[in-house]
């Protein structure tokens, strides 16, 4: 029952450690308690967006998007992701300082940025040691529009963003409350197997059976048995 109970608890804490979500500093950075985010380096050079004109994977659409700082194309001004379709029409499909960093399904974290129209694009981040690409998947659901960012600055870096005085964040208290009281019950627990009344053994009744039964019969009346000499 302890070993469980020791169990659960350890899992419950890593559970905890591995929910806490990456807070926002600015559109291009977020930070944890230990570790952070840094697009800055795949800011454009130039005022055209790092990716820029990319097709989706069906060749419907094509795509701008600029990390950071927003740009203008079209009819789009000041945007993180703009599209345009075959005709040449160039649509917002999310503004730069919309930015909301987001765990997803696949343990990976994302941006998300919406539009004034309700149009939102999502921005997966994968960390990888290769060259930074940018995967166009496309519109799914409808009105929501899918990218793989694979690059190095996608990985956590070393060291939190938080002031010094603001490094115990309310997740991290959380974890150390439960923690002291997963303890405590823990050691209460513990207290109280130890200190409860035991049941009597079964040791505790005679074990000649020969006795046993010669004085039952001598309070019965009967005489016992007597062996032949």
């Amino acid at each position: 029952m302890r070993i469980i109970f020791i169990v659960f608890v350890t899992v419950l804490t890593y559970d905890l450690a591995m929910t806490e979500t990456c807070q926002k500093v600015d559109s291009c950075r977020c930070t944890y308690t230990y570790s952070h985010i840094d697009l800055t380096p795949l800011v454009s050079a130039s005022v055209a967006p790092r990716f820029k004109d990319m097709f989706d994977q069906y060749y419907n659409n094509r795509f701008s998007y600029n990390p950071c700082d927003g740009f203008n194309e079209g009819t789009c001004t000041d945007v993180a992701v703009c599209k345009q379709n075959l005709q040449g029409q160039t649509f917002n499909v999310g503004n730069q300082d919309t930015a909301a960093f987001i765990d997803s399904d696949y343990d990976n974290l994302m941006i998300e940025y919406t539009a004034q129209n309700g149009q939102t694009s999502r921005v997966q981040l994968i960390c990888s040691y290769g060259s930074t690409t940018l995967d166009v998947l496309g519109e799914n659901p409808s009105g929501v529009y899918n990218f793989k960012l694979r690059s190095p600055y996608c990985c956590p870096v070393e060291g939190s963003l938080f002031p010094s005085q603001d490094i115990v964040t309310p997740g991290l208290m959380l974890l150390i409350g439960l923690s002291t009281f997963s303890l405590f019950a823990f050691l209460l627990g513990l207290i109280c197997y130890t200190c409860a009344p035991k049941s009597p053994s079964q040791e505790s009744t005679p074990r000649n059976s020969s006795n046993n039964g010669y004085l039952r019969m001598t309070r019965a009346g009967t005489p016992p048995p007597y062996s032949a000499a």
